[in-house]
């Protein structure tokens, strides 16, 4: 990727989505899927990706959502991954608490996700600068 990418630019770009990601990482943490069943979530990050221009596949090992952007030069690829998962407990008594009994985002990855997502809208807002690939890989089931 090209190191010329105007770091002002790329904090100007995350603050205009910041809200949004924030209720997106509000929304996982309310709606959290266990390993292995990761449909709400997966959705919800292949149709965020998607809407940005990236190309993505689904149902990679289960749930599992991989996207790509292609920069508009040559050279290197780098992977970036993200867990999707929760674990079978809930502790949190926020206002965005867990709604599914027995389920909970306790490890971060609402999150992890929310970060990575917000990464490759930024990064897509900047294909035309970058050189090189971005694999976003969002993984199901990481906690078994």
């Amino acid at each position: 990727m090209s190191s010329a990418l105007d770091h002002a630019v790329i904090d100007k770009l995350a603050a205009e989505i910041d809200d949004e990601l924030i209720g997106m990482r509000r929304d996982l943490h309310r709606h959290p899927d266990l390993a292995g069943d990761e449909r709400l979530t997966s959705a919800l990050v292949a149709e965020r990706l998607r809407a940005a221009g990236l190309a993505v596949v689904t149902g990679v090992d289960g749930h599992g959502v991989v996207a790509v952007l292609d920069g508009a030069g040559e050279g290197p690829t780098v992977a970036y991954r993200a867990d999707m998962d929760a674990v079978d407990d809930e502790l949190c008594d926020c206002a965005f608490a867990s709604q599914v009994p027995g389920a909970a985002h306790l490890c971060g990855h609402d999150l992890h996700t929310a970060i990575r997502v917000g990464i490759a809208l930024v990064l897509a807002r900047l294909r035309k600068q970058l050189n090189g690939r971005v694999v976003f890989v969002f993984q199901p089931a990481e906690e078994t």
